[in-house]
């Protein structure tokens, strides 16, 4: 669990203990709200997405998962995340967002052991004068250590899209 807790830790995941149910094929996004005094500015700034004259200047396409997980061959994945996982301090971003700042506030206690974990992706075209935010929760609830095998582990990790928010250049 040691090296799954790196790679989190290292792409910026936040820990969750939420149980939101989203079925994979049926997948529902809801929209961002925007906390008092947040700006395009401030999102583009903490999101670290690379902008400029006004354009995305690098392409943010979908997460290769079996890059981000390497060597943990028995992994499975269902489901997938929009656009390019971020490699920020979560937290200064979620603070510019309503549900993302709660769902910070209400985890504080930090995110060893629990199940889920949640992270910001973007996606957008090199040249775009727009790009798009998706907060993303992982289910690990599924995965048990291979028994003789330190850190290795096999079975099923859930990815789900939780919210969205379209950002313009």
């Amino acid at each position: 669990m040691k090296k799954l807790l790196s790679i989190f830790a290292a792409t910026g995941l936040v820990a969750s203990t939420t149980t939101t149910v989203v079925a994979c094929s049926n997948e529902k996004i809801s929209k961002f709200t925007l906390v008092e005094g947040a700006t395009k500015e401030k999102i583009i700034e903490a999101s670290g997405v690379v902008v400029k004259d006004g354009k995305l200047d690098k392409d943010y396409k979908e997460t290769n998962l079996n890059e981000v997980f390497g060597g943990e061959s028995e992994l499975k994945y269902k489901g997938k995340i929009y656009g390019l996982v971020l490699d920020i301090n979560t937290k200064d971003l979620a603070s510019l967002f309503v549900e993302s700042k709660k769902m910070m506030d209400d985890n504080e206690e930090g995110r060893e052991g629990l199940p889920e974990f949640h992270g910001f992706s973007a996606k957008g075209n090199k040249g775009d004068k727009s790009f798009t935010l998706y907060l993303f929760k992982m289910d690990t609830t599924d995965l048990k250590e291979v028994e003789g095998k330190n850190d290795v582990y096999e079975g099923t990790v859930k990815f789900s899209n939780l919210f969205s928010y379209k950002v313009t250049l």
